[in-house]
């Protein structure tokens, strides 16, 4: 009884999927259809720790949205580091208490050497002016010298021979010897001097020479320096203990847990998830109609929703495509060329939530008036796709 009121129905559902399935079938058809796979645009990061250390504690989960320098790992050595860096701060402390104590050793000393400089100046300058003083000495002996002459002319002269008694001229050539040899004795005492304040400025000079120095030296090899060096080391060593985030992006991956050794072996899969593109394996012989900005339409299962974008790059290379087509009749021993196609940003969240997830891309072609498209360079931040 319900047949024949069935039949209408499901005569008009199959029609309209027909139809559906027609204008599909000629949209593909007026399109350049090919295989990609989506992808972060500046790549999936491998964050591989050095070999030969041990894992202590993983920080994140994959799914987790990290700042840069967040910490995601960090390794056994990390505490040894740590510690050996204590150790070389305190030997840094140390060393730089006793090149102070040594400093100010070395400041005092040239101190004493400059003010025994000054005094050996000092008394230099002394014996100099006595020696000067030696003139006047020697001008009174001059005098006196005069004086005796003009007595013994008188003595000689038998008119004035009378005034003049033995008894003064005796004194007076008394006078004079004695002069003679207090000035005689002062010129001795006086060069001495001269020597002894000259050769007590050259001491005093190479005092203060010697004090520099050492002052010099201290300040140039000291154990400072190599330890704050060392100390510099071990703050990178320590820093490559901690595994962190190069950049802001997504876990997306964790490969190791803690206490497993570290090897060549990536311990993390790390993105920015911010831009997503498609990288399309197109036929050689479709290149030619294809241009840059041109629209692009992807889809999957896998998705919820068709996804849009827009051409942004072709490369240069051409090789064997490395995709296989769901379709068992399609062919496979073609040479194909990677189209860039960078997804609309309201399209991005669904996109990376299925990084790597092979789609089916239609491409629309240039119309025939358009020129063929150039090659595009590689934007700097651009990776090749990652392979599987």
């Amino acid at each position: 009884m319900l047949l024949p009121a069935v039949l209408p129905f499901l005569q008009h559902t199959c029609e309209a999927q027909a139809t559906n399935q027609s204008q599909r079938s000629s949209s593909l058809e007026a399109s350049i259809v090919a295989q990609g796979k989506l992808q972060p645009a500046v790549g999936i990061l491998k964050l591989t720790p050095l070999p030969g250390d041990r894992i202590e504690k993983i920080h994140v989960a994959p799914g987790d949205r990290v700042t840069e320098n967040t910490l995601l790992a960090t390794l056994e050595s990390s505490k040894l580091k740590n510690l050996e860096i204590q150790l070389a701060e305190l030997k840094l402390a140390d060393a730089k208490s006793l090149l102070s104590s040594s400093l100010r050793q070395a400041t005092v000393a040239i101190d004493s050497a400059e003010s025994k400089l000054q005094a050996a100046q000092l008394q230099l300058t002394q014996a100099l002016a006595t020696e000067k003083n030696l003139t006047n000495q020697f001008s009174i002996i001059s005098s006196l010298e005069d004086q005796l002459h003009s007595l013994e002319l008188l003595i000689e002269n038998p008119r004035l021979r009378g005034a003049i008694g033995k008894l003064e001229f005796e004194s007076k050539r008394t006078e004079l010897l004695q002069a003679k040899i207090e000035f005689d004795q002062a010129s001795l005492n006086c060069n001495q001097g001269v020597e002894a304040a000259k050769l007590a400025v050259l001491q005093a000079e190479q005092l203060v020479e010697n004090a520099k120095a050492s002052l010099k030296e201290l300040q140039e090899t000291n154990n400072v320096l190599p330890l704050e060096k060392q100390i510099e080391l071990l703050r990178l060593q320590a820093d490559q203990s901690l595994l962190r985030a190069p950049s802001d992006g997504t876990v997306l991956q964790v490969y190791s847990a803690p206490g497993e050794r570290t090897a060549n072996l990536p311990v993390f899969d790390f993105a920015n998830l911010d831009q997503m593109v498609c990288v399309a394996e197109v036929h050689e012989a479709d290149i030619a109609k294809i241009q840059l900005g041109a629209s692009v339409s992807l889809q999957s299962a896998a998705l919820p929703k068709v996804l849009s974008g827009k051409v942004s790059r072709v490369d240069r290379v051409v090789g064997p495509p490395q995709m296989r087509s769901p379709n068992p009749l399609a062919r496979s021993d073609f040479r194909s060329i990677p189209v860039w196609i960078t997804i609309e940003t309201d399209d991005v969240p669904y996109a990376a939530n299925r990084i790597n997830l092979q789609v089916e891309v239609a491409i629309s072609p240039a119309s025939s008036n358009s020129p063929a498209p150039s090659n595009s360079r590689a934007p700097s931040n651009s990776l090749k796709p990652t392979s599987k």
